[in-house]
């Protein structure tokens, strides 16, 4: 099945295992796909972004949290 890749670095779990600083700095500041059998399991990013993303998302206390979203696009 083909997948949609949002990043122009990719890496495999084995090599994020290997050397996980590594792997965040091969994006060069940009998100990695890390894949799980050449499937996109997540995407890791340095910390400076994953800051800067979260400053636009709703308190825990909104209706939707980052869990509820999570799970809702799994059921799909």
């Amino acid at each position: 099945m083909p997948h949609h890749i949002l990043a122009t670095t990719t890496a495999s779990i084995s090599e994020l295992k290997k050397n996980p600083m590594a792997t965040v700095a091969a994006g060069e500041g940009f998100p990695v796909a890390v894949l799980n059998r050449n499937e996109p399991a997540f995407y890791c990013i340095p910390a400076a972004v994953y800051e800067s993303c979260s400053r636009n998302w709703r308190t825990p206390s909104s209706t939707t949290s980052l869990t509820s979203v999570g799970t809702s696009r799994r059921s799909r």
